[in-house]
């Protein structure tokens, strides 16, 4: 059973996914700099999740090695 702790930790939780995703569409329609981008999208899922390393991989056309387009830690 949950406690109003619990769900209101959740509802916080989901508060914040929801800004960070919001705040990344829009830096999204004001940029045309994918590299920017990217590191912009690593910085909000770091901080959205709490976690501290996020990377994009790019799979380059021999479909067996990848390329680090952007990461935090």
């Amino acid at each position: 059973m949950k406690t109003a702790q619990m769900e209101n930790q959740e509802a916080d939780k989901l508060r914040k996914q929801a800004s960070t995703l919001a705040k990344f569409g829009m830096h999204a329609l004001r940029t045309h700099h994918i590299d920017e981008l990217l590191h912009e999208a690593t910085q909000l899922v770091s901080d959205a999740i709490d976690v501290e390393f996020v990377k994009v991989l790019e799979l380059l056309p021999d479909g067996e090695n990848m390329l680090l387009r952007a990461g935090v830690n």
